[in-house]
């Protein structure tokens, strides 16, 4: 037996691990029949609120054949979390769908017990990431979490964002106050299937390393299992980066960062995009902590006469990350930048509008986004997405209040430190 399955042997006891490897890589030079009730020309949808993505999901799922792959971070166990797991366990039991749920071990940890009693017996895969135990913090990577809110049905329908599974979502449970989020719709055409390939290969494989323990994902430890197909660890690195690139090739484009490696590659196209804008840069992000590379070049465009704006939470989840993003407001604003807070209700969504390029996906405009987490971003040059961004945009300026220099300069001494002492911890926020 050659060294490969040798280092691999503990591993591969596990029953089915070779053949579910093999699907996935499998996966990358195949691609499955289009059902007959696919809309092409109505490829991408966007929602703006919880309701209207829930009740499409649902009815997708309904109609799912095959098979069903889920990724979120928060996944609650009330009334949202539990009408969802509902139809998975009806799907896995009654219609023979095969179901694959992966939920963050912080993101879902309250939830992950009765989660667990829900799905006991009904065939449902069920993998945590990371989870958290009474010695997990000594363990190298834990800061590292999956931050993805992804779901893929029967290889043809995606949704993808920044939607968590809760009620705060929802404007039928929660009322005015309901967290502002988006997330976007893609059905497979012949335009996307590299896009579809990839995101199942990924999804996959990060599903199957994270269940049988062998992570962190990377080529040396996880991907010597050999398909028929690839002869070598280089063949299926070479097939890995075709298809990625094939993908960013595509409409729409993915980025996601399955492998480490792939975090400076997301940065790279990320940062290319925003030095390319001749126009308009409309950037929305709940958790605003700009490394020094990314403030520089905001102020850079705005002083050439780009139009720069940058929509955050001003009622935030989380108070450290929105007053360490505050400390960089002053530089923004003297550069003409302009800076919006919604209030009200919890912002949460991650979009950018750049010139005419649109860009939706889990990734903030932080460092744990760009240097830690699991993400994934969907950017598209759709004209018509681009005008439903442009007119959302406008509705949320209207919740929002925009920071002018004069008055932010009249702000607390103690605003001044709280926002100093958490900029210094940007790192892990």
């Amino acid at each position: 037996m050659n060294l490969y399955f040798t280092y691999l042997q503990p591993f591969l006891r596990f029953a089915g691990f070779l053949s579910l490897i093999k699907e996935g890589i499998d996966s990358l030079s195949q691609s499955p029949k289009l059902s007959s009730d696919m809309r092409p020309e109505t490829p991408v949808q966007l929602f703006f609120e919880g309701d209207h993505f829930c009740d499409a999901l649902i009815d997708d799922l309904r109609r799912a054949e095959r098979s069903v792959l889920m990724e979120f971070y928060i996944f609650n166990y009330d009334h949202s979390g539990t009408h969802l797991l509902s139809v998975l366990k009806d799907l896995s039991v009654n219609h023979d769908v095969h179901v694959r749920l992966m939920l963050d071990g912080i993101g879902s940890r309250s939830a992950l017990p009765a989660i667990y009693a829900f799905l006991a017996g009904t065939g449902v895969e069920l993998a945590v990431y990371k989870p958290v135990s009474l010695f997990s913090i000594f363990r190298s990577g834990m800061h590292r979490r999956n931050h993805r809110k992804i779901v893929l049905i029967d290889r043809r329908i995606c949704y993808v964002g920044g939607m968590n599974i809760k009620d705060e979502n929802s404007h039928r449970l929660s009322g005015p106050s309901r967290w502002r989020d988006t997330m976007m719709r893609i059905e497979k055409n012949d335009r996307n299937r590299s896009f579809f390939r990839f995101l199942f290969a990924g999804m996959l494989l990060l599903f199957q390393s994270v269940r049988y323990g062998v992570y962190p994902l990377s080529l040396s430890n996880m991907l010597r299992v050999r398909a028929k197909s690839i002869r070598s660890i280089a063949a299926l690195r070479v097939r890995l980066k075709q298809w990625h690139r094939r993908s960013i090739l595509t409409e729409p484009n993915l980025y996601t960062t399955l492998f480490r490696r792939d975090r400076a590659s997301y940065r790279r196209n990320y940062f290319r995009l925003l030095r390319s804008a001749k126009k308009q840069m409309f950037l929305s992000s709940p958790y605003f902590v700009a490394n020094h590379r990314l403030t520089r070049l905001l102020r850079m465009k705005a002083r050439s006469g780009v139009d720069v704006r940058i929509l955050t939470a001003g009622t935030t989840d989380v108070w450290s990350a929105r007053q360490a993003g505050r400390a960089t407001y002053d530089a923004l604003l003297r550069s003409g930048v302009r800076v919006f807070e919604m209030e009200g209700r919890v912002f949460h969504a991650k979009q950018s509008l750049i010139d005419d390029v649109s860009v939706i996906g889990s990734g903030n405009l932080d460092y744990r986004s760009f240097l830690h987490n699991q993400e994934v971003m969907v950017q598209c040059t759709d004209p018509d997405l681009a005008k439903s961004l442009i007119l959302q945009w406008g509705i949320d300026i209207n919740e929002a209040r925009e920071i002018h220099l004069s008055e932010w300069r009249r702000r607390s001494l103690w605003q001044k430190i709280s926002e100093k002492l958490c900029y210094g911890f940007r790192y892990y926020l």
